[in-house]
């Protein structure tokens, strides 16, 4: 609030001033009283009461016109009013040569926290060419700020532009008539947890003037409504910012950095006051007596004496937990802790059960008939309940008949589960068929993708049949060619064409 009375007061102080000398003509239309004596009368009216008098030689500003009578401001008393026109010498004076401060202000001196420049008292004249000197009719005046101490100069100009006509004289600003200040009370709480927010609630400061006036007491919410108070703290921070651990110096200045007192917050270390646990683990059931359970989807909270709260999970937190002990059933303890805070959940060791098997197929899957079937890569997986997958040799796979052409299913089975894959035998070489069948079908193009990009790997003749364009190398454009090969638009020629 004090920082917009004193925009509206400057503001209002601004235009003040340039009423004072806003012109109704350009400097060179002056008109000179060419009578001895003549009214000024409240409107445009011969019957009007008269409100002051112009008298020869007056150098006038005539504004609006109206009945025969110009609106016009007599320049020392700054009275409105409107004389006759025939009052005035039908030529314009001759042109001003210079301006001059006939008399001063009546008030040359003020205090910084005063905004508003009073110019009763001035009086400016002008110089003419022709050597005539009377009172300037209109002017403008230009004050600068008055919100800090020291010899200020007021300009005052004849007419516009940068070569009208100026003066000027000087004005003194003092400091405010401030004192002292000291510590009335300070903040009721000083003392905080850090990440808190402290409060200058309770604060209040004494401030004494210079020029006889009471001490003033300022309250919390008055100092930080009036721009003459401002803090500067020890850690470059606000003073109700969030407290780190430590101390906050606070000083509170008034205008001056000699008036001035001072006070301080502390915060020490939070505290961590309890360990909840917010959401359980996704399953609450283990199947091993060998692995630290995952407690996948476990959260904690952890609770804080500055009401802070911060959400944890397993890997912010030292896991206690000895899976070897572990009994079938419920009732097997797993303990988090986390900042001298711990939380244990007690989990279920149940029976892991197969559910399953899972194949890695070999690296080649088409051969020629009568080369060796090399099943190399081939990996058995026992599937459990959990998801869990666990290599095994423990598996038979059924029997490959090598002098039979085409696709040949394969069995893998482990227990009472199973798992095929599918390989491929052709009994010639043919340029595009990889499965062994005659053919060049969309099988033989998915194949020959899956070579492409390192997903199945061919013997040297099945690599030879599987380059489709002979550039030496299998890529997608081979399969593409095999594909159109197998709907009928394009055909490969026989190896030897």
């Amino acid at each position: 609030m004090v920082r917009l009375r004193r925009a509206l007061s400057a503001a209002l102080a601004a235009l003040l001033l340039c009423m004072n000398g806003l012109p109704a003509r350009a400097a060179g239309a002056l008109l000179a009283v060419n009578v001895p004596q003549t009214d000024v009368l409240a409107s445009p009216d011969p019957a009007a009461d008269r409100v002051g008098e112009a008298y020869a030689g007056m150098l006038l500003a005539p504004g609006e016109e109206r009945n025969g009578f110009y609106k016009v401001t007599l320049p020392e008393t700054g009275v409105t009013g409107w004389v006759r026109a025939s009052a005035f010498a039908a030529e314009p004076t001759a042109d001003i040569a210079s301006i001059y401060i006939r008399t001063l202000p009546e008030r040359l001196t003020y205090t910084e926290d005063e905004s508003v420049f009073d110019s009763t008292g001035l009086s400016v004249w002008a110089r003419y060419a022709d050597g005539r000197e009377a009172p300037l009719g209109s002017w403008t005046l230009l004050a600068p700020p008055l919100d800090s101490p020291g010899e200020k100069t007021v300009t005052v100009t004849a007419g516009g532009g940068p070569n009208a006509p100026k003066t000027s004289f000087s004005v003194t600003v003092t400091k405010a008539p401030l004192k002292a200040m000291k510590l009335t009370s300070a903040p009721k709480q000083t003392a905080y947890i850090e990440r808190q927010t402290p409060s200058l609630s309770g604060l209040a400061v004494t401030v004494s003037y210079t020029d006889g006036r009471p001490d003033r007491v300022f309250t919390a919410e008055e100092i930080l409504g009036d721009a003459d108070f401002t803090f500067v703290c020890s850690d470059g921070k606000a003073p109700d910012a969030p407290m780190e651990t430590g101390e906050r110096v606070v000083t509170l200045r008034c205008k001056y950095d000699e008036i001035a007192c001072s006070f301080r917050f502390t915060a020490r270390a939070r505290t961590l006051t309890d360990l909840l646990i917010a959401t359980p683990p996704d399953s609450a059931v283990v199947y091993s007596k060998t692995e630290v359970p995952a407690l996948t989807g476990l959260t904690l909270t952890a609770l804080y004496d500055n009401g802070e709260t911060e959400t944890l999970t397993p890997a912010d937190c030292a896991v206690l937990c000895d899976p070897g002990s572990f009994v079938l059933g419920d009732g097997n303890p797993v303990t988090l802790l986390y900042g001298g805070k711990s939380v244990t959940l007690t989990l279920r060791l149940a029976q892991e059960i197969q559910t399953g098997v899972a194949v890695k197929t070999p690296e080649v899957l088409a051969f020629i008939m009568g080369e060796k079937i090399d099943l190399s890569g081939l990996k058995v997986y026992k599937v459990y309940a959990s998801g869990r997958r666990e290599e095994t040799e423990d598996y038979t796979l059924s029997r490959i008949d090598p002098e039979m052409s085409g696709a040949q299913t394969l069995t893998v089975r482990s227990g009472e589960f199973s798992a095929a894959f599918t390989i491929y035998i052709q009994e010639f070489y043919r340029r595009g068929d990889v499965t062994g069948d005659g053919r060049v079908t969309a099988a033989d193009a998915r194949l020959i993708l899956r070579a492409a990009v390192g997903l199945v790997t061919f013997g040297k003749k099945l690599s030879a049949s599987a380059d489709t364009d002979r550039d030496g190398r299998i890529t997608a454009a081979d399969a593409r060619i095999a594909l159109r090969a197998a709907v009928g638009l394009e055909t490969i020629p026989s190896e030897g064409e």
